[in-house]
């Protein structure tokens, strides 16, 4: 996915916090899809589980890292990861979707994503 830089408009995050920090802007815009996958970012030699944001032009944006990097992830909907989040006991322990599926016994590596699980995006 190709990176962007953050808009003016979007201020940067707490650092370490990425899935929380494009979780709550995904989830407070219609207009961004919340991403997780993999990314490179500079500073690091190797790709790392990572969430980040797609505008509706399709561009990666990430309200974390201070310098964009190389992205790798699957674009979900707002909607679905909001079921996902609320059905876990202790949310707070894993926002992640993907690494914290054993909270839903491995149910996506069992039975794959559900198809209202994606986001709609355009991507470049």
């Amino acid at each position: 996915m190709e990176p962007q830089a953050l808009p003016e408009t979007i201020e940067c995050g707490a650092p370490k916090f990425g899935y929380w920090n494009c979780q709550q802007l995904a989830f407070a815009s219609d207009s961004l899809t919340y991403v997780e996958g993999y990314a490179l970012d500079a500073d690091v030699g190797f790709p790392i589980s990572h969430a980040w944001l797609i505008t509706p032009d399709g561009y990666a944006i990430d309200p974390t890292w201070d310098t964009p990097g190389c992205y790798f992830g699957v674009p979900l909907s707002t909607t679905w990861v909001q079921s996902v989040l609320t059905t876990r006991t202790r949310m707070m322990d894993n926002l992640r979707i993907f690494e914290g599926n054993y909270i839903e016994e491995f149910s996506l590596l069992k039975e794959g994503l559900p198809s209202d699980a994606f986001g709609d995006i355009l991507l470049h």
